[in-house]
């Protein structure tokens, strides 16, 4: 091909939905958030390179809400964890005591 030759191209019809830029896709949904007596959360423990954390799945709340009850749970369980998408994971195998302290905040458990 040869300079200043056109070609003539078709490009799909990729709908009304589509946008070249992914960082202004419109959100499907808002996030839900419920109060603490509304959450039924599940709890289990999961062995993660050789180590056990606690998990308690289910929670619909905004960032800063999950942040500050990260940050609560951390202190009051003295261990480290996170906060990612609906769950809060923690280190350690203690159970029993994440969800007494769940359901003290008021959190519902399955």
């Amino acid at each position: 091909m040869g300079r200043g030759v056109k070609l003539d191209i078709d490009f799909a019809d990729l709908g009304e939905g589509w946008c070249a830029d992914n960082r202004a896709k419109p959100d499907a949904q808002a996030p839900v958030t419920l109060p603490p007596e509304k959450h039924r959360l599940r709890l289990f423990k999961q062995k993660r390179r050789g180590k056990w954390v606690c998990v308690a799945e289910g929670f619909a709340l905004e960032a800063q809400a999950a942040k500050a009850l990260l940050k609560s749970a951390k202190k009051a369980l003295g261990r480290g964890g996170t906060f990612k998408e609906d769950r809060l994971e923690l280190q350690g195998e203690d159970l029993e005591a994440l969800g007494a302290w769940l359901e003290g905040k008021g959190f519902g458990l399955k």
